[in-house]
């Protein structure tokens, strides 16, 4: 659970985020490839099961180390993000 003490710690993290100007990328998949990249989140299994249909194709978006199911669009880069500029 964060505390107030961790906010400044968090916020300097998207600070270099952000200067590091990590691009978002668009990934497309299939609900089996969605299902098997989210294997270990049984809440993202659940979403892709109940939201996806069978034969569908899902979209997700990678930026550095994280990657998450998402519609979009974002922005380019994590530099676009003014509220830590």
């Amino acid at each position: 659970k964060l505390k107030e003490d961790d906010f400044a710690v968090v916020e300097k993290h998207a600070a270099d985020i952000c200067k590091e100007n990590q691009p978002f990328e668009r990934c497309v998949l299939t609900k089996d490839e969605a299902l098997e990249l989210f294997s270990e989140n049984p809440f993202k299994v659940q979403l892709i099961t109940n939201k996806v249909p069978d034969g569908a194709m899902t979209s997700c978006y990678r930026c550095g180390p994280l990657i998450d199911l998402c519609r979009g669009p974002h922005l380019p880069t994590t530099g676009r993000a003014k509220a830590f500029a």
